[in-house]
């Protein structure tokens, strides 16, 4: 059959596995230009916690809104998805969560049964091209 599908999810694994280094050091500036702002935020400890959410209809929740400073009535929010688990498989969902430690990436982290190419969209503008195009 065609490479379409095939070729366009194993580019897209790559690409959100090289996030997961290629984006340490990146200004917290340079991350909203690329990512663009988060679905939720949070700081605690001198550290920032963003968390962007891809929904599985292949676009990013349009209703984000950035949190109040990251507090809840339950204390500081960490920008951890408490949602139940993605399931295993697949759906076109993802959710990324990114460390930040004096204003620049110092971790970028997808949940353990994420499909990465899933998770792709929210990072490939954050990730410079291989020179295979990926």
């Amino acid at each position: 059959m065609s490479c379409a599908t095939s070729c366009t999810t194993e580019a897209d694994l790559q690409v959100a596995q090289r996030a997961q280094s290629a984006m340490i050091g990146l200004p917290k500036q340079q991350l909203l230009t690329c990512a663009g702002y988060p679905d939720h935020r949070a700081a605690r400890n001198g550290k920032e916690y963003f968390t962007y959410r891809r929904r599985a209809s292949g676009a990013l929740d349009p209703s984000a809104s950035l949190a109040d400073g990251g507090r809840s009535s339950t204390g500081v929010a960490l920008g951890i998805d408490l949602d139940p688990p993605l399931v295993a498989g697949g759906g076109g969902s993802c959710v990324v969560s990114i460390v930040l430690s004096n204003e620049a990436v110092e971790q970028v982290a997808y949940p353990a049964d994420a499909w990465l190419s899933d998770c792709a969209p929210i990072v490939r503008n954050c990730v410079a091209p291989t020179s295979n195009g990926q």
